[in-house]
């Protein structure tokens, strides 16, 4: 089934939010993560959480937009296509 509405986003467009999104949030789930465990007191755990999921976002966006691309191109090298 082929839909024909209009599309918000270009193919570029949609996979810089697909890379940008992915980075952000896997930032935010290990970092939330990592507190939990490493915390042995949980007060004052959202101040904790935000500084280290900002400081892991300025990490792991750019390396997103490095590592994604040169992982694809890794992945089709070897693998059969038709």
């Amino acid at each position: 089934m082929e839909t024909n509405h209009k599309k918000l986003l270009s193919a570029k467009q949609g996979r810089f939010l697909e890379i940008f999104l992915i980075a952000v949030l896997m930032t935010a789930v290990m970092s939330i993560g990592m507190i939990l465990v490493q915390a042995s007191e949980y007060s004052g755990i959202w101040h904790l959480w935000m500084k280290q999921f900002l400081i892991g976002c300025v990490i792991a966006v750019p390396a997103g937009f490095i590592l994604v691309p040169l992982i694809q191109r890794a992945v089709d090298y070897f693998t059969d296509l038709p």
